[in-house]
């Protein structure tokens, strides 16, 4: 027997016209069946020549029991092998006058009992059909019917372009500094300092033309950067503490003494004297800033070969916020020889935060004390020079009875004038 699930009356009509007999529709059987139930979930469009040409579950495999099975009421027997009468041909489908034909891709026929191809309409544009559909889909936002599929299924559009309505032909290229994924029903804009890229898939940074001689790019510092002309870093607002012969992990830790940068000797410095050096310097105690730690970071490498002395630091337990507070000592000319010096990383410039919408890579102007250089943008004044107002390109010279960074005395006094 067979199953009565998904059973309709278009398969009772396949099961009459198998069987030489006209009409088809469901009935009801006076027995049950017995033996095996071959099949369920038939589905048949009512042309097939044979039950087993509709889709049909695996055979022998059902889940039904003999209650459900399906009974069949036919008319009468064809006659001499002619058929006593003519089945219409469903939506989707046209006569050519012996079978039904279904309608090409891209068309379609809501109609029963189509007698030619002339009954099959075109979709209108961003909707698809299959073959033999009785109605046209209309394509979701972000997809398209243009690429690909020949008008059979809506395509999302690709990374880059967008459609914002549904039943869109073709999907529009994203505008200028925005981006989009597949499928998207709308472009992102980029952020500020970005732009998108030529395809529109994605957001890159953008091209930076020089800024004038006086600002700076806070996105155009990272550390260290150093002064083109004594390998100072940016940012430092002392003129009695520097950083000096920076490289890739750090730049040597200088105090002035006696118009005079020594380094700063390794004995008793601590991570908590890293950071206070750091804010001393007009820089970010967090070297995670530029930097993949969380502090600032410290180590110890030899003397400069010139070094007479060297000074050290004795802070104690009490929090600092500046090497100010401590006490500054400066050792005997044979200290150079016999210990190592601090060699120090911290993070970017403590600069004002930026107004909303401002990029990084806007040009700013370079703060007080500092003034501006060709390429890489701030340097601060040296000692003995001064600027007092922002966006700076030169420094002053103190007049006749003034200074700036220089102590005679033994406690270390950061600039901050």
């Amino acid at each position: 027997t067979v199953c009565d699930d998904s059973f309709n009356t278009n398969a009772a009509g396949v099961v009459c016209n198998q069987s030489g007999l006209s009409g088809g529709s469901l009935g009801r059987a006076k027995t049950t069946g017995v033996g095996t139930i071959w099949l369920k979930d038939v589905l048949c469009t009512g042309v097939e020549a044979d039950l087993t040409n509709c889709t049909h579950s695996e055979w022998n495999r059902t889940d039904c029991y003999h209650q459900e099975d399906v009974a069949v009421c036919c008319g009468a027997p064809r006659q001499s092998g002619l058929y006593t009468e003519c089945l219409p041909c469903p939506p989707g489908y046209f006569s050519n006058a012996s079978v039904c034909l279904p309608c090409p891709p891209r068309t379609f026929s809501n109609v029963s009992n189509a007698t030619s191809a002339a009954s099959c309409v075109a979709c209108l544009t961003g909707t698809v059909s299959t073959s033999g559909s009785s109605s046209c889909t209309v394509c979701p936002a972000g997809h398209q019917t243009i690429v690909g599929s020949a008008g059979t299924s809506c395509d999302p559009c690709p990374a880059g372009q967008y459609a914002k309505s549904p039943g869109a032909y073709s999907c529009t290229v994203c505008p200028q500094n925005s981006w989009s994924s597949p499928g998207s029903l709308f472009c992102l804009p980029c952020p500020p300092g970005e732009m998108s890229n030529a395809a529109k898939t994605m957001c890159i940074p953008e091209p930076l033309s020089a800024c004038p001689l006086g600002r700076f790019r806070t996105s155009q510092l990272p550390f260290p950067s150093p002064d083109p002309r004594d390998q100072q870093c940016f940012g430092g607002i002392s003129r009695t503490l520097r950083l000096a012969a920076c490289s890739s992990d750090g730049c040597r830790l200088e105090v002035l003494k006696s118009k005079k940068w020594i380094p700063v000797s390794r004995a008793s410095w601590t991570l908590a004297q890293a950071q206070v050096a750091c804010l001393d310097l007009g820089l970010s105690p967090d070297a995670s800033t530029w930097y993949p730690t969380t502090s600032p970071t410290y180590s110890y490498v030899t003397p400069p070969a010139d070094c007479t002395l060297s000074a050290s630091f004795l802070c104690g337990d009490a929090p600092k916020t500046s090497l100010a507070e401590c006490i500054m000592s400066v050792g005997p000319p044979d200290q150079c020889n016999a210990t190592e010096v601090v060699k120090l990383c911290c993070g970017l410039p403590l600069v004002a935060p930026m107004a909303p919408g401002v990029s990084p890579n806007d040009c700013r102007l370079c703060p007080a004390g500092m003034y501006g250089v060709p390429v890489a943008g701030c340097a601060y004044c040296e000692g003995g020079t001064y600027a007092s107002g922002v966006g700076q390109t030169a420094c002053r010279v103190c007049g006749t009875g003034f200074t700036l960074g220089d102590f005679e005395d033994k406690e270390f006094r950061p600039w901050v004038g």
